[in-house]
């Protein structure tokens, strides 16, 4: 998606894409970080 919006030559499009490519890594990020801290409750007992 990053290559996609940087050969795209529609500004109002590429932003889009952009926009889409960040809350993408947002949303895993944090996705990520509560399995993470299940996972270590859950080792711990708590």
């Amino acid at each position: 998606m990053e290559k996609q919006a940087e050969t795209e030559t529609d500004p109002n499009k590429r932003k889009r894409i952009k926009a889409f490519v960040k809350e993408t890594r947002t949303a895993g990020r944090e996705v990520a970080v509560d399995v993470l801290a299940s996972v270590i409750k859950q080792q711990m007992g708590v």
